[in-house]
């Protein structure tokens, strides 16, 4: 079916990219995942971005525990897939929780100020301003 054949254009997509990123590993369940997770956000298939993120999100915090890189990159993309979607109260829950992981996961700083700067622009939506202000010039000093 078309969906199949959707689909199956997706997850060859998503092990390209995986290859790039990380050369020949293997990928895991959880890997193909969130690569497949990316491909349907860059595509603005956004529901089925997150519909992917929230299982990888599941299978890492169970898998691997919830402070480490990975973990965050999950975190920041479901908040930055919200972001996407204008569902700023939910962008603002995972993104603060990526910006409040401890300094060790924040190991990826364009990532981090990404995420600042996102979550300073739900705060500016919310016209909580002072708030904005305190992420975009913590943004700005990390940069």
């Amino acid at each position: 079916s078309e969906m199949c054949i959707r689909d199956r254009f997706y997850l060859t997509r998503a092990q390209e990219i995986y290859r790039e990123e990380h050369g020949d590993e293997s990928m895991s369940y959880g890997d193909v995942i969130f690569e497949l997770g990316k491909v349907f956000e860059k595509s603005n298939d956004l529901q089925k971005a997150l519909e992917l993120l929230f299982k990888v999100e599941k299978i890492q915090r169970i898998c691997i525990g919830d402070e480490n890189t990975t973990y965050a990159n999950t975190v920041y993309m479901i908040g930055k897939v919200y972001f996407k979607l204008e569902d700023f109260s939910n962008a603002q829950m995972y993104l603060e929780q990526r910006v409040n992981m401890n300094e060790e996961v924040n190991i990826d700083e364009e990532e981090y100020i990404e995420a600042l700067l996102k979550l300073g622009k739900t705060f500016e939506n919310e016209e909580e301003f002072p708030r904005a202000i305190e992420l975009y010039v913590k943004a700005e000093e990390v940069n």
